[in-house]
């Protein structure tokens, strides 16, 4: 059965992204069912994308915001005002395929399912960017890098598990996503929010999927670096990173963390200036506010009657599923 959908877009000086994407975006909507709405959170551009939708796509909600905010706090806005049974999370300079929602649908007729993302793939090529996220634990540290697509050989039934949904494309339960309360600001401007709201809906016992039959095209992705300085990007990805670990591990496995990261902060210190030392020092002197979001996140499984789960039991749980079956890891 066909489902209705709120689409959900951040954008920051897009213009020209909402002009190429946004009439495939209808094609596929128009395709797969007949209760939809857009609505386009506005980072507070600078260019002429809201004068743009007013006069192109009248019936699009646009969200406008008097000051940049980053991802999660702009997308947040759009979440909150959706009102349709399915929200799907799009990053602008993302070309979906006409199809493209038509295979996701089974996945909601189970109640445990939170979201299922799409295969990505090169803009001019067929070349696979994003697939399902592999979970790869090594000692205390998750790597959120991998993934893995089906083997030639699979089943083409089976229903493929993934550790997170891509922020560019993912169709997910609005209630579920609600309760969660979207994307965790904490993680602004950028990175790993994706990873921990997967986290999460995991740990609340929910699932998360990819779908290779839907199908969509991304560029090189170089957003992120044409805003913002290189040191800094990796400053930041360091110490979010920090932020999901202290998050989402076992009480054991966040004293076994933190000792690592006190010993590589040790270390640092007698190193030059750099990038890892700024992203490391500024998640021991933000700690807190990580320590805030794990203490929120585990009231709300407790007030949902959710037993405990923690990073590891999810890997374990993921790696048992994906690894009975015939995949390929990139």
């Amino acid at each position: 059965m066909n489902k209705s959908i709120s689409v959900v877009i951040p954008n920051y000086n897009g213009v020209h992204l909402l002009g190429k994407n946004l009439p495939l975006l209808l094609e596929a909507l128009q395709l797969s069912t007949d209760r939809f709405e857009i609505i386009i959170s506005d980072d507070c551009s600078t260019d002429d994308s809201i004068a743009f939708l007013l006069k192109e796509y009248p019936y699009v909600k646009c969200l406008q915001s008097s000051k940049n905010e980053g991802f999660s706090s702009t997308i947040n806005k759009g979440i909150a005002k959706a009102t349709y049974e399915l929200v799907f999370l799009l990053n602008s300079d993302v070309a979906l395929f006409p199809d493209f929602f038509i295979p996701m649908f089974k996945y909601f007729e189970q109640e445990s399912t939170f979201g299922v993302m799409g295969k990505i793939i090169g803009l001019e090529d067929a070349q696979i960017q994003d697939g399902a996220k592999y979970p790869m634990l090594k000692g205390s540290k998750l790597y959120t890098t991998i993934n893995y697509s089906p083997a030639k050989a699979s089943a083409k039934s089976q229903w493929w598990p993934s550790l997170f949904l891509s922020g560019a494309n993912a169709l997910v339960h609005r209630e579920k996503l609600q309760l969660l309360g979207g994307f965790d600001v904490l993680f602004s401007p950028f990175y790993m929010e994706d990873a921990d709201l997967g986290l999460r809906a995991w740990r609340m016992g929910w699932k998360c999927y990819y779908e290779p039959d839907s199908i969509c095209r991304h560029p090189a992705s170089t957003t992120i670096g044409h805003y913002h300085k290189k040191r800094e990007i990796e400053k930041v990805s360091v110490r979010n990173r920090a932020f999901f670990h202290h998050i989402h591990h076992s009480q054991k496995g966040l004293w076994s963390w933190k000792v690592k990261m006190r010993f590589t902060q040790m270390i640092q210190s007698l190193m030059p200036s750099s990038a890892k030392k700024d992203g490391i020092n500024a998640y021991f002197e933000l700690q807190n506010l990580a320590q805030q979001s794990r203490e929120d996140f585990l009231a709300l499984q407790k007030a949902q009657k959710k037993p405990e789960k923690y990073l590891q039991d999810v890997v374990k749980e993921l790696k048992s599923e994906i690894n009975s079956s015939l995949i390929e890891r990139f």
